[in-house]
């Protein structure tokens, strides 16, 4: 179970990096 929660949240922190880059202009 806690390596499935990782491999979710592996991408989860992906895409809330992403989500903070395409919002700082540049």
């Amino acid at each position: 179970m806690a390596k499935k929660q990782e491999q979710l949240a592996k991408p989860k922190r992906v895409r809330e990096s992403a989500a903070v880059v395409e919002q700082t202009p540049p």
